[in-house]
């Protein structure tokens, strides 16, 4: 980046800079704005916001300018080797070059080995009895040097309910797991999964219904939207070029030839980009097919949701012409069939929350609803802020209605609307963080050394999202944790010798 003196910037500007940052601290986006208002650095900015705040507030602590002498690193050994393993996923090599590195004895891989087994080894079983506690478990399996691990996820509070190094992902194997769970006086209402035969298999040896995640039922689609485009595209140019060689002709045959090719090239061009488009418009209304309600707010039945989006797959199937389609649709028919139960489920939850609220309140509640949850999932940052705009102003209109202990009553409604299941996208966060382990592992893990992991993810605290300042066990439980998870397993090897 290329900095250069502001001469312009005199003294006062500076100081009304600082003094609006100090202003509107805490308000989003406004120390960008000031940045390009001024056409400085945000770092600017900040730099004049806290040389204002040391003149007038010296006692309160502040970022530091220019220090050259920050505070010497007073953490354990043990808390130490434990944070840079779990948080860091750092392999026990890694942690030795650190120590190393910090000057800090005991830096020896055996030793810290030694150390991280201890650990591994005093973890215990931590399902506690659930007494027919009723529980939507979502599963999926992670792989490592050729073998399976099985995950099994509490949907609700996101604890990992039981983590298993396999032989092999057969029906058998899963079927073990869920009864591990039941053994524990917890009973199954659902298993949310990608459509695995051997998940399949295990629900049913258990006699469990297998509700598909609706991302991995759809998601055999969504690579046609840009393989489609680059089709289009290339016929594009094909066609241009074809279209420019024509008066390079030299000689009537070869104009007429040519003239042939490009009107073949149009043809091509001109169904290539049919193709695209159609399908464009039928991916979008794919994914808004699976909506639970109108945008005015009333549910939409399983007998209008299965019409519309079949109808959607047959056009996809028949009218685009595209042949690789016709089997993942031919898929897509076969495994949406168990996905149905969802608005059974969601039909029921509706009728109880309508003896509770007015039509029109109710209606404000499930749009406040569909679009806070879009807008958890939404991955561009635009859109993400629109949904939670959009979630805000049907939560605002729900909440003016004259109803004793409303907002009691909507956050009821909010619970039953989110014990309907559909997804097990919470899974994929916790497998990513994993396999990060795993990879810190050589690829190489023991049954201990997964649930010291497994451990770890439970009793972590969750920094921001709608769960911020709770971990799942918390959740899973409703017990307050006392301490850090680095305080507990120190207290657990303790304890174990």
């Amino acid at each position: 980046m290329k900095f250069q003196r502001r001469k312009d910037l005199t003294p006062s500007i500076r100081l009304w800079i600082a003094i609006s940052a100090f202003m509107q601290q805490g308000l989003w986006g406004a120390m960008t704005k000031l940045a390009r208002q001024y056409k400085i650095s945000r770092q600017l900015v900040y730099i004049l916001l806290w040389s204002l705040l040391e003149t007038f507030q010296p006692d309160k602590n502040l970022p530091a300018l220019d220090d050259d002498n920050p505070q010497p690193i007073k953490t354990p050994w043990n808390k130490l080797v434990l944070a840079l393993k779990l948080q860091g996923c750092c392999s026990v090599g890694d942690i030795s070059e650190i120590l190393k590195s910090l000057g800090i004895r005991n830096s020896a891989v055996g030793k810290i080995s030694e150390f991280l087994n201890k650990i591994a080894n005093s973890i215990p079983d931590e399902i506690s009895e659930g007494q027919h506690c009723i529980i939507v478990v979502l599963a999926d399996e992670i792989f490592m040097a050729g073998k399976p691990i099985l995950i099994g996820l509490d949907a609700k509070s996101h604890c990992i309910l039981k983590a298993i190094v396999a032989e092999d992902r057969s029906g058998q194997q899963w079927a073990s797991l869920f009864e591990l769970i039941g053994k524990k006086g917890y009973r199954i209402d659902l298993v949310v999964a990608d459509c695995s035969k051997g998940l399949i298999k295990g629900c049913q040896l258990t006699d469990l219904i297998h509700h598909p995640d609706l991302m991995h039922l759809i998601w055999g689609f969504a690579p046609f939207l840009a393989r489609l485009e680059r089709r289009a595209l290339a016929a594009i140019e094909a066609e241009a070029e074809r279209e420019r060689v024509i008066s390079n002709a030299r000689s009537e045959r070869v104009l007429l030839k040519r003239e042939e090719q490009y009107i073949q090239a149009s043809i091509e061009a001109e169904e290539a980009i049919r193709q695209y488009d159609d399908f464009a418009y039928l991916w979008q209304c794919l994914l808004n097919g699976f909506n639970l309600f109108n945008e005015d707010g009333t549910l939409r039945t399983r007998q209008e949701v299965e019409g519309e989006v079949m109808a959607i797959i047959e056009l996809i199937e028949n009218d685009l012409g595209v042949e690789a389609l016709v089997e993942v649709a031919r898929k897509f028919k076969e495994a949406v069939v168990n996905y149905w139960g969802y608005f059974d489920r969601a039909e029921e939850i509706h009728r109880e929350l309508s003896d509770i609220f007015p039509e029109d309140v109710l209606q404000e509640i499930c749009l406040w609803w569909q679009a806070e949850k879009k807008s958890r999932g939404a991955k561009d940052y635009k859109r993400k802020k629109m949904l939670e705009k959009e979630a805000q102003e049907h939560l605002f209109l729900a909440k003016c209605a004259d109803i004793e202990q409303i907002d009691k009553k909507i956050a009821m409604a909010f619970e039953r609307l989110e014990d309907n299941v559909r997804s097990s996208s919470p899974i994929e966060a916790i497998n990513s963080q994993i396999r990060d382990f795993i990879n810190s592992n050589r690829g190489q893990i023991t049954q201990e050394m997964l649930d010291l992991m497994v451990y770890f993810l439970n009793h972590k605290r969750a920094n921001r999202g709608p769960h911020k300042g709770t971990t799942p066990w918390e959740r899973f439980t409703g017990k307050k944790e006392d301490g850090l998870y680095l305080d507990q397993l120190l207290k657990l090897a303790g304890n174990a010798q």
